[in-house]
């Protein structure tokens, strides 16, 4: 689970990367209003196929701000 909130209305991308930086998922890509957001990662890349077990990165961007994160996905 990702928790993340957005203080102003934005643009929000969140992706989650692979230790090589290459993008796995797209878990959000659109316009948001301000309030407290949970998103929920399956193990899926963005063609369906579940990814192998390991460190991923997740990263928020908006028109206002960056944050990356890492994490740790098991099986």
């Amino acid at each position: 689970a990702i928790r993340y909130d957005i203080p102003k209305s934005s643009f929000v991308n969140l992706k989650i990367y692979n230790v090589v930086g290459q993008v796995v998922r797209t878990l959000v890509h659109g316009r948001q209003e301000p309030d407290y957001y949970h998103v929920l990662w399956d193990g899926k890349n963005d063609y369906g196929r579940m990814v192998g077990f390991g460190v991923y990165f997740v990263r928020l961007d908006t028109d206002r701000y960056a944050k990356t994160r890492k994490m740790l996905l098991v099986k």
